[in-house]
Parts: structure tokens; C-alpha cells; sequence
């Protein structure tokens, strides 16, 4: 059966749609109680949105599981993580291009032990500044993989 006003898909015989909270009939509405107590999975749609505005922060290889890890949260958990600051791998390497002798890239990554280290070396002689070039996109990426990994266990 499926929802007049959400288009959700319930179980034949409910007398109220799981989706949306919409009656089927002359039933009373669910308690808040009782509806908190059936806690539903995070749909697909909802996670596909998530990953898909959210892919440039995290390393390709890794996005199957996040995709896992997310299919096993409940909606007010995915919910919490729209509130989580991310370092955008571009932003990075704009700032390594432009200040990275100076250690600011590795600053904005909370590198600060290295940070200094590439400040007083002037880059290292500008060859580390050269070699983080390379590299600096995917530490951000790493970053925040592992913020999420944290956040979602």
C-alpha cells in the first residue's frame, strides 16, 4: 500500500504511513513516543544526496564505504553530519600554491608541528613546497575521511 500524501510504500493493513505519519483510515495519530521507538534506516535517496554534494571532500577509493557506513545511520544521525566542517582539497591547494613556502597549507590542515618546520625552512628550500604540490589535495582528503570515520564509527 502505498501513501496518498508521500508516496512511501507501506506494509499492507497499516493504519498509518511510516513515511510521512499520514492515517489510513479513522485511526488516531502515533504517539511521539511510540513514533521515536520504530526508528527507520536513512533512505538511499537521502544518502546518494549526501554523497553526491559532499564527493570532491573524500578519496574516490573510499566512497563504497562511506556509502556502507551511511546505508546503517538513522536519519537524524545524517542529519548531523550537514554541520560538519570539511576541508575543500581545492582550497588547500590554492593556499599551498600561493603560501605554501610558508607552511599555510599544512596550517589549514592542523599540521602545525610541520607547519613551523616549512616556515623556518622557507618550504624546505622551496622543494618540500614543490612536493606537497603533489600531495596536499589528498591529505585534505584523508582528513577529512577520517573526521567522518570518527563521527560515524
Amino acid at each position: 500500500m502505498f501513501c496518498t500524501d508521500c508516496g512511501h510504500k507501506n506494509a499492507d493493513g497499516a493504519k498509518f504511513c511510516t513515511g510521512c505519519g499520514a492515517s489510513f483510515g479513522d485511526a488516531e495519530p502515533p504517539s511521539p513516543t511510540k513514533a521515536h521507538a520504530n526508528v527507520q534506516p536513512v533512505q538511499d535517496g537521502k544518502i546518494d544526496m549526501w554523497i553526491m554534494s559532499n564527493q570532491k571532500f573524500f578519496p574516490a577509493e573510499k566512497m563504497a564505504l562511506i556509502r556502507d557506513r551511511l546505508a546503517q545511520m538513522t536519519d537524524s544521525k545524517l542529519n548531523l553530519l550537514y554541520g560538519i566542517q570539511l576541508k575543500d582539497p581545492m582550497t588547500i591547494l590554492l593556499m599551498s600554491i600561493f603560501f605554501g613556502e610558508f607552511g599555510v597549507d599544512r596550517f589549514m590542515l592542523g599540521h602545525a608541528g610541520l607547519g613551523i618546520a616549512k616556515l623556518l625552512t622557507f618550504g624546505g628550500c622551496l622543494i618540500w613546497w614543490l612536493v606537497d604540490l603533489f600531495i596536499v589535495q589528498n591529505k585534505a582528503r584523508e582528513e577529512n575521511f577520517n573526521k567522518l570515520m570518527l563521527i560515524i564509527g
